[in-house]
């Protein structure tokens, strides 16, 4: 299992900087299972701003990301049962898309800056839960099979809202307001 974070770390040994890293992306790493891992010298990915998880099937933790992470990927990681309280530190988040990932819940409160919200190929998920989400303005939800409930409340700058292929939705409370697009 190591061997995956063996081979992030030999990469950014090759990176000048890395605490200076924008944009990471990860596909194929089985044994990878947080950030803080791959770190190279005790230095923090401390200004990523874009990261892309693909087919990391333990990872469960974002610690050792910094706190500048505006988009995030996820897909096909199975491991991430639900967004880790790690993401809560970062306060900059604005693209947040799961595709293929077994999340149960998603509380998007720990996100105050979150702008873009994707979620596409989730069936385990079962309910959205956005309350006073005052910066969000497009949630998209594709083939979610097992999603029962969404419930959207002082979502005021909602302007784009999809939702597709989710046969089991039962419960989706009325938005106070939508805001038209400009």
């Amino acid at each position: 299992q190591n061997d995956h974070v063996s081979v992030v770390k030999k990469i950014l040994t090759k990176v000048a900087n890395p605490s200076q890293l924008k944009i990471f992306s990860l596909t194929g790493m089985a044994g990878l299972t947080c950030l803080m891992g791959v770190t190279h010298n005790h230095h923090q990915l401390k200004i990523l701003t874009s990261l892309t998880l693909v087919k990391c099937p333990n990872f469960t933790s974002f610690k050792g990301c910094g706190t500048s992470l505006e988009s995030l990927t996820i897909t096909d990681c199975d491991s991430l049962w639900k967004l880790p309280e790690s993401l809560g530190t970062i306060q900059s988040l604005q693209c947040l898309k799961k595709r293929r990932c077994p999340i149960i819940t998603l509380d998007s409160k720990a996100f105050p800056s979150l702008y873009k919200l994707t979620i596409t190929d989730c069936e385990g998920l079962i309910s959205i839960m956005l309350e006073a989400t005052m910066s969000l303005r497009k949630l998209t939800i594709t083939d979610c099979e097992g999603l029962i409930s969404i419930m959207l409340e002082a979502c005021l700058s909602l302007s784009h809202l999809c939702v597709n292929d989710c046969p089991n939705l039962v419960s989706f409370p009325m938005v106070e307001r939508l805001h038209e697009s400009p």
